[in-house]
């Protein structure tokens, strides 16, 4: 226990000759939520929609306006002309009010309000549909209570009132928070892995090239106190990042991530522990620093990208959606996810054993190699 504690010791003493990858840890987390915030704050504010309405009334109206409650419209004569100013990116989506609608709802009949397109892909039209559908949904709503048409106009009158935007900001609100947490964990996954990697794998390979560790081996210490305190080390250090980037988004930028912020803590600190363990696997395996240092770059960029966490996984071709489970930051997203949609426990517990299952094969991996190594003294 004392060689134990004494190496925890001068990991840190080492650590803190060099306090600014202390500070970079917290400053580039942070760095990421503001920049998401802004941007998707651009994105709900400043999205333009076509609107074509061929036959204009009272309800009708109603209907552009809780639509312009959310995003700016410019009204089109015709789809022709819609269409043209989303090919020319003048608009970000396009709806078409259908001609029969106000003579439905005169008649208290249900139907189809409003019909919707996007160029930008599903990513666009499937977090505006819900504001569509959300005005859709209230315009039927009050033309069914209503009796006549001045009977119509009284409703709206008063539901504009009463509640000017709640209801109707509500569900897109909160989808944009979920998605943006997302995005903003998938940039914690990736500097978390770079982040063990100067904690656990990088010293390790400094102190194999300087004969540090050659010096160890010939004390007391044993290889497994000496791999087990380097874990713990990075681990701890690791918590603190984790913990002190939730603590800023649950405290300062107040994101809702759509689940528990205790859950979403200990799902990072399973992936902390994943981080560790991928460091030290292609540490250990890697024929000299600078080769370590490649792979690292290669297999942490590209992981993150495919994973879901910068991009999401919805504008990516099906082909690359089945790649990307095939790596850990995937189904830490996945996990997220389920909890935000409240999937039940044995779908997130399957995903939860796939970590577990990298996690024991990473470790694995390592100690392997680190027992039968005889390289140890030509190692640089």
């Amino acid at each position: 226990m004392n060689n134990f504690k004494w190496i925890v010791k001068q990991r840190w003493l080492l650590r803190k000759k060099h306090p600014l990858s202390l500070i970079i840890g917290v400053v580039l987390p942070l760095v990421s939520m503001i920049f998401y915030l802004q941007a998707y704050q651009q994105s709900s504010d400043m999205m333009t929609v076509a609107v074509v309405d061929s036959a204009p009334s009272v309800y009708t109206n109603f209907f552009k306006q809780r639509l312009a409650s959310s995003v700016k419209i410019e009204t089109f004569p015709n789809q022709a002309a819609a269409d043209s100013a989303a090919i020319n990116n003048k608009v970000s989506a396009v709806v078409v009010i259908n001609p029969q609608a106000a003579h439905r709802l005169a008649e208290h009949r249900s139907g189809v309000i409003a019909s919707v397109s996007s160029l930008q892909g599903k990513f666009t039209l499937k977090s505006f549909k819900n504001n569509v559908q959300l005005a859709a949904n209230l315009t039927q709503q009050l033309a069914l209570q209503a009796k006549s048409l001045t009977e119509f106009k009284k409703l709206t009158n008063h539901y504009q009132r009463a509640l000017p935007k709640l209801n109707f900001r509500d569900t897109g609100d909160a989808e944009q928070s979920q998605m943006m947490s997302v995005q903003i964990i998938g940039v914690v996954l990736m500097l978390a892995l770079y982040y063990a990697s100067s904690l656990s794998s990088e010293i390790m390979q400094k102190e194999r090239s300087d004969g540090t560790f050659q010096r160890l081996m010939l004390s007391p210490v044993s290889r497994r106190t000496y791999l087990s305190a380097t874990v713990c080390f990075a681990f701890g250090l690791l918590s603190i990042q984790s913990g002190t980037t939730l603590l800023i988004m649950r405290w300062i930028f107040k994101i809702n991530p759509g689940c528990s912020y205790l859950a979403l803590w200990l799902l990072l600190e399973l992936f902390d522990l994943l981080a560790i363990a991928v460091a030290l696997l292609i540490g250990s395996w890697s024929p000299n620093r600078k080769m370590d240092g490649a792979l690292q770059t290669i297999i942490y960029t590209v992981t993150s990208l495919l994973s879901g966490g910068f991009i999401p996984l919805i504008v990516m071709p099906k082909i690359m959606q089945r790649i990307a489970a095939l790596t850990p930051q995937y189904w830490v997203i996945k996990v997220i996810s389920q909890l935000q949609h409240q999937t039940g426990w044995q779908s997130i517990s399957f995903s939860l054993m796939i970590l577990i299952a990298f996690i024991l094969v990473f470790l694995a991996g390592t100690v392997y190699k680190l027992s039968n190594s005889r390289t140890i003294a030509r190692f640089a």
